[in-house]
């Protein structure tokens, strides 16, 4: 995961509007306080609040929806560690904010959600 753009929505703040890639998918997200340089590379999970509509996908495909709110999204990705929440989209390391994941879904299953924005921390 690498950040590939950045866009400051306040400086003073260190508040920013960052692109993050992993060559086949770009996901915007928000960061507060951002201190990182264009081009460092992400080693924890960028985080989803809000997650509603997650359920099993009947594509076993990563895909990225743009909703209308500015940082939503609707993703399809992989259940990496249910445990900890957290999903692939990609090569895109994700937690989401919902620890009541359905128990019919298991590892390595493909999930669909909507969050209403992606931070960075």
């Amino acid at each position: 995961m690498q950040i590939i753009n950045k866009t400051w929505l306040s400086k003073e703040a260190l508040e920013a509007e960052i692109t993050v890639s992993d060559g086949a998918h770009n996901i915007m997200c928000f960061s507060q306080p951002f201190q990182y340089e264009l081009g460092s590379n992400l080693d924890e999970p960028l985080y989803c609040f809000n997650v509603t509509e997650l359920v099993r996908s009947k594509d076993n495909i990563p895909y990225v929806e743009k909703l209308n709110d500015h940082f939503s999204y609707r993703l399809t990705c992989k259940m990496h560690d249910k445990e900890n929440q957290q999903v692939l989209l990609g090569k895109i390391l994700l937690e989401l904010d919902n620890d009541t994941i359905p128990g019919d879904i298991l590892e390595d299953d493909f999930i669909t959600f909507e969050c209403q924005r992606i931070d960075i921390y």
